[in-house]
Parts: structure tokens; sequence; C-alpha cells
């Protein structure tokens, strides 16, 4: 009897007990507010208090019956761990959307047991560690970003058994080989794969070529350690890829004829790698194209003439091979830029470059071009306007910086975009920052009586010039805002052209490359070839720096030679 009762009063306990912990469960508001405490300087989440409703929070989207269906905090300044981000309480949690902040720590194993998650972004951050390989019980999961960190180790094959999986992004890591013995049928529905700038080497990824989906229209494996040939059967693979990225890895043996039947593809990127040949004809059959960049190869031969089918061709990069024919199709074409130097280009300036009039970039650098470049080239508003709106120019000793139109104030800007009003006065003139200075000699270019605001303009600028000083012995030098080391690239320009500031929210990408950096001139570059430039060219930029301005040094600019 005793016994009975010490198992009844312990039974009642454990009742007790458990009614004490349900009562006690933590709310979705308290255990945001408990991740919260753990954040640094966490200003953006101002609105995350008690005193309102959890559904008008920052970032917080709820469903009707105001349970939490998603936080979105992409670029809020979050600053701390993930460690205490999961709790039982989001039982409807389908997104988590944390991109572009400061975040640090590894990425913890129980996030796994948010088995509601369609979304995971976690990039931009400074993440460190390995993968969690339960990630792959998120069997609901549609997006996972996680690009951008500096996350170890082999990728976890057990992603591979992610069913729903559409967009998979672990590029800029420093990921290893994953175990493609270990990998299932992979990921059936992928259309995005990114693995670009990780440590991943040997033959073309296995898991891809042995992949039974036919949905992939993004790849990009650029900045790995890549070898072997490029893979025939891509076609086969992927007959709907829309962007392949191989740049900066080591494969090698020709382009393969196959990839002509990419017929939907707009963007091939296979810079810097060890390829030879000549450029196989069946590529104009790509008519789609927008971005083909061959560069840095051991190219041989002449353009084949169907590149003139490739009507949609924006950008077209063959630097640093070994092209011998000096002209490109001969076609109308909306191509914007083109990159064909350190070639073998021999004879006179390309004829064809007369058809090309939507020409923004060009760089011829590195030939044996001769001859005079013809006075039809006028291309030098269109290049101006688009290198100026992204380049700065450091004064030296102001003779070759545009006074007008240069983007060198000391504030930032141009005179032409900080006072628009003003230069409406100035007549058809070109000098140069020194001249300009010289005994105030930008005041003469202005004509007619000024308005009010034109007035409030010239004031100001007269101010802003009192902050101006040159220096004599020291050269115009050129900043190149998209670029790490301030040097321009064409490879640079292409992305600035074509390519998306930031990879979140996951919207449609247009193209993205991985391509490092190279220190190539701007636009007209015909250094090291024997070409007598005309009046009309568009001089922009030798050896990176700005001579837009520079022509006809008067003798009032006492400062350059």
């Amino acid at each position: 009897m005793a016994m009975l009762i010490r198992i009844q009063v312990l039974l009642l306990l454990l009742c007790t007990v458990t009614a004490t912990d349900d009562s006690e469960a933590e709310t979705e508001a308290e255990a945001l507010l408990r991740w919260k405490s753990t954040l640094i300087n966490a200003n953006s989440l101002s609105s995350w208090s008690i005193a309102n409703s959890t559904c008008s929070w920052f970032g917080l989207t709820c469903d009707t019956a105001g349970q939490v269906t998603e936080l979105n905090l992409l670029s809020a300044g979050l600053n701390g761990t993930l460690d205490a981000l999961y709790s039982p309480a989001f039982q409807n949690l389908t997104t988590i959307n944390l991109c572009n902040n400061s975040l640090v720590g590894t990425i913890p194993a129980n996030i796994s047991m948010l088995r509601t998650l369609t979304v995971l972004d976690l990039s931009i951050n400074n993440l460190v560690g390995d993968i969690p390989a339960n990630i792959s019980m998120l069997i609901a999961l549609t997006i996972l970003d996680l690009s951008d960190n500096n996350l170890t180790g082999a990728i976890p094959y057990q992603l591979s058994k992610l069913p729903r999986l559409v967009h998979l992004d672990l590029g800029d890591n420093h990921l290893t080989n994953p175990e493609y013995a270990m990998f299932f049928t992979p990921m059936p529905r992928l259309e995005f794969l990114c693995l670009s700038n990780n440590h991943l080497n040997g033959t073309f990824p296995e898991f891809i070529l042995n992949s039974t989906s036919l949905r992939m229209e993004y790849l990009d494996l650029s900045a790995n350690a890549l070898s072997g040939p490029i893979p025939d059967s891509l076609p086969e693979i992927a007959p709907y890829l829309r962007y392949l990225f191989l740049s900066s890895n080591g494969f090698h043996g020709s382009i393969p004829n196959s990839l002509s039947r990419l017929q939907k593809l707009q963007a091939l990127d296979v810079y810097e790698n060890n390829l030879i040949g000549e450029i196989p004809e069946e590529l104009g059959n790509l008519t789609n194209l927008k971005a083909l960049v061959l560069s840095r190869n051991r190219l041989v031969g002449s353009l084949p003439p169907s590149f003139a089918r490739m009507q949609q061709l924006l950008f077209l990069g063959i630097e640093s091979n070994y092209i011998n024919a000096s002209d490109t199709p001969h076609h109308d074409s909306n191509l914007r830029g083109l990159d064909i130097s350190n070639n073998n280009l021999l004879g006179n300036f390309p004829m064809v470059l007369r058809n090309l009039s939507e020409l923004k970039v060009l760089n011829l650098g590195y030939n044996r071009i001769s001859g005079e470049i013809p006075s039809w080239w006028e291309s030098e508003k269109d290049v101006q306007d688009i290198f100026s709106s992204v380049a700065q120019h450091i004064v030296g000793d102001g003779c070759r910086t545009d006074f007008w139109r240069g983007n060198w104030l000391p504030r930032g800007g141009s005179i032409t975009n900080n006072w628009p009003i003003l230069f409406s006065f100035v007549g058809r003139t070109k000098i140069t920052v020194a001249q300009g200075l010289t005994n105030n000699r930008w005041v003469r270019d202005l004509q007619g009586s000024l308005s009010n605001r034109a007035l409030a303009d010239y004031l100001a600028l007269w101010d802003e010039l009192q902050l101006v000083s040159v220096q004599s012995g020291q050269a115009d030098s050129v900043l190149w805002r998209f670029s790490t080391n301030g040097v321009f690239s064409v490879s640079s320009a292409y992305k600035f052209f074509f390519s998306p500031s930031i990879r979140c929210p996951h919207g449609e990408l247009i193209w993205k490359t991985k391509e490092p950096a190279r220190e190539d001139n701007v636009n007209l570059n015909v250094q090291d070839d024997a070409v007598a430039p005309s009046s009309n060219i568009p001089s922009l930029a030798i050896n990176g720096v700005d001579t837009s301005g520079g022509a006809g040094v008067g003798p009032e600019q006492g400062l350059c030679a």
C-alpha cells in the first residue's frame, strides 16, 4: 500500500512538472528577444519590444494566426552569433534571411530542427567552421545560400538528400571536395548551383556529371583548382543552362564543339584556363549569348565568321591569346565591350569597329596594329560618360584631368553633375584642371548672363575650388571604383555593365563572374602599338591616367610640361 501511494505521488509530481513546463514554454517573442540580447548594438531591432505586437517588429512577417513565418533582416547591421537563434517556439517559420550582416561564429547544428524552413540565407557574413551535415534534415528547403563567409571543410554529401532544393550557393568560402561516392541522386530540382572561389580540385565534379536533373540553369565553378577537359556531355546534363562560369581553373584541351548545343546560354566564361586550339565555328550558333569571355587561354587562329550571328552579344573578351586576325565579324552589333588586347593582331586599325555603334569599352593594347586611327571613331562621349560615373580622378599637377567633366572635386563628383545649371552656361570648351585654375581661367568659359540659380552654383563652385591645390611634378591618377586595387580592368567594367551589385534577396540574377581584377588599360588602349591618334579619337585613358582634357595645353598652364 505504501508503495502504491509513493507511485501515485510520483505520477502526480510528473504531471505537475509537465504542466509547469507547458505553461512556461518559450513564446516566439521571448525567443527572438533572447537572441537579440546576444547581439551587439542591434539598433535596427529597436522595434523588438514587448511593448509592441510581435508581428509589427522590424523584419518579421506573420501568418493570419499571428505566428512568425519569415525573419528577413538582410543588411540590418547585425553583429553577433546564431547560437541563441533556435527555439522550438518557431513552428511555422519558413524563411530566415540574414544576408549581408556581420554575424560571426559557427552555424549551429540545431538550426536543422526548424523543419518548416524553405529559405535559409546566411550569405555575406563572417561565419566559420563546417557546414552542419544535418541541414539535410530541412527537407522543405528550396533556397540555401551560405556564400561569402569563411566556412571550411568538405561540402557535406548529405546536402544531396534535399529533394526540393532549387538554389544552392556555397561560393566564396574555403570548402573542399565532397565525398562524391556518397552522393545520392543529387537534388533533382536544382536550377542554381554556385561553388565558386573555394578549394575544389580534381576533374569536373562527378556529382554534377552524374546528375539526373535536367533543370540546371546556372552553374558557377570559377576560381577553384579544377582540371581536365570541359565535359562534352554538358548539353545532355543541363540542356537548359543559361549561365556557365568556369573561369580561373586549370581546364585544358579544346573548347568542346558540343557547347553550341546549349541554345539557351546567355553567358559563357572560361577566362584563365589552359584551353588550346581554335575557337569553334559552332559557337556562333549560340544566338542568345550576351557575354562570351575566352580571355587568358592559349587559343589560336581568328574569330569565326559565325560570330556575326550572335546579334545579342554585349561583351566579348578574348584578351591574352594568340588570335591573329585583325577583324571581328562584319555586322552591325549591340556589342558594348570588346577586349582583344595582348594577341597577334596585325595591320591597320580594324575597320569593322565602325559598325559597333554601341561600343563603350574597347581594349586593343599589346598588339601590332599600325597606321592612323580613323576620324570616324567618335565614341568619346558615351565612353567618357560611362567611365566618369565610376572613376574618381586624383588631381596631382592637374594636367590630364578635365576641369568641367572629370570626377575630381574635393568633396566628390564633377562640376557637370554637381552644378548642372551652371554648366549649361559653359560653351563648347575643354580645359584641364591646371588650365582652369590658372588665373581663374574657368570663369572665361561661362557665356551669357547667369540666372539666379546659376549664380548660386557659381558661388558654390568658387568656394569648392578654394580647397584645391595642384602639385607640380605629380601626375594625375584615376581611382576605378569597381576593382579592389583601384586600377581599371576590362573585366571589372564587364561586371559594372552587366552584373548586380548584391545577390540578396533572391531575385532574378542577370549574371555574375568571379574573374580576378586585371591591370589592363582604359577604353581605347593602343599601348605598344604604332598607332597615330587623330583629332577625333576618344583619348580617355592611357596607362590608367585620364587624358580626355589634356590636349591643347596653353601658355597659361605653367605647371604642365
